[in-house]
């Protein structure tokens, strides 16, 4: 009974199949550069060429919200802001809009040097595991000095990837 349901719920709502990926740097305060933020948002295009996934939530896309709403909501300026004071200050208003702060820690670590990537895909299998694990582990693999580190975190897709690695490698011990 509970993969039917798991499967029936997963037919209209995308987002039950999570891969959570950590982000991480060294530099103070350094998710409120436009550069990290950079990052976050070209690992999200890099994920979004897959045809299984269904979307993702990061700070990117509040940083992004904000800023439009700042423009009189032009949709153009629904960017990552380019320079260090802009992206600042939409982190800024960002965390000091929250009703309390653990809305805003599910998005940024209190010292803003640790995120998190939620990334949905639109259903689950052995080979979808795979290829996002794949996909996430070339896109970390070519930003070795980019100052951002990328972890592969959790979510039913980190789980189920952990689960296959340990089964295969007790099989083959």
């Amino acid at each position: 009974p509970y993969n039917r349901a798991f499967a029936l719920v997963n037919q209209g709502f995308i987002g039950v199949n999570q891969l959570i990926v950590i982000a991480r740097t060294d530099g103070a305060a350094a998710f409120r550069s436009p550069h990290a933020l950079q990052m976050l948002e070209a690992f999200q295009h890099h994920m979004a060429e897959d045809e299984q996934f269904g979307g993702a939530v990061a700070i990117t896309g509040l940083a992004k919200s904000v800023t439009r709403m700042f423009h009189e909501d032009i949709p153009k300026w629904e960017i990552v802001p380019d320079d260090i004071g802009a992206a600042g200050q939409v982190i800024f208003r960002i965390i000091t809009a929250a009703a309390t702060p653990s809305e805003v820690e599910r998005f940024l670590s209190t010292d803003f040097r640790t995120t998190a990537v939620t990334l949905f895909y639109r259903n689950y299998s052995p080979a979808i595991v795979a290829r996002a694990l794949t996909r996430a582990r070339e896109f970390i693999a070519t930003q070795n000095s980019t100052g951002v580190e990328f972890r592969l975190g959790g979510g039913i897709l980190g789980i189920l990837a952990a689960v296959h690695a340990a089964v295969e490698e007790g099989y083959w011990r």
